[in-house]
């Protein structure tokens, strides 16, 4: 997840002013996930930071960061990954 610790850096400082507790952030069916507890009155805040970053990495290489699609890519997991980490996974 190299690729998106910029979007996941900026996802954690922004919730920080909101005693945010994450309890996962992970990679699931080729895009962010980040599972949280936070007071209940910054959870529409909160809610819509994490829609947010999760939304960026569908667009946003997992790899190296550049700007990238969804694919299936070398196999049968679907990652979101620039033209050039595609080809280079699809080669093997």
């Amino acid at each position: 997840m190299e690729g998106w610790k910029d979007i996941i850096d900026t996802m954690k400082e922004l919730c920080e002013p909101y005693d945010v507790q994450w309890t996962q952030i992970k990679e699931k069916f080729g895009t962010l996930r980040a599972y949280n507890v936070c007071p209940t009155e910054y959870g529409d805040l909160v809610d819509d930071i994490v829609n947010e970053a999760e939304m960026l990495s569908s667009i946003t290489c997992i790899i190296c960061g550049e700007p990238g699609a969804l694919s299936k890519a070398g196999g049968l997991w679907i990652l979101t990954l620039c033209g050039e980490c595609e080809a280079n996974r699809a080669e093997g």
